[in-house]
């Protein structure tokens, strides 16, 4: 879902995919290439995001947990 709704990512897996579609199992490859490369491409962009989070976690004033006064 993600790498579809940025048109770049998604034409790059899909050419990489039809890169990889030869011979009698190319559909198979074609398949599991455009999945390992979405997969990528999330683990990736939750990198991103636990990176964010653990930065404005250790912005905040240390030893105040949310909630807790």
């Amino acid at each position: 879902i993600l790498v579809h709704g940025i048109p770049v990512l998604h034409h790059a897996t899909q050419a990489a995919g039809a890169a990889v579609a030869q011979g009698a199992l190319g559909g198979l490859w074609q398949v599991l290439a455009t999945h390992l490369l979405n997969a990528l491409a999330g683990v990736v962009a939750g990198g991103l995001v636990l990176a964010g989070v653990t930065l404005v976690q250790r912005l905040r004033k240390p030893g105040v947990v949310a909630g807790q006064k």
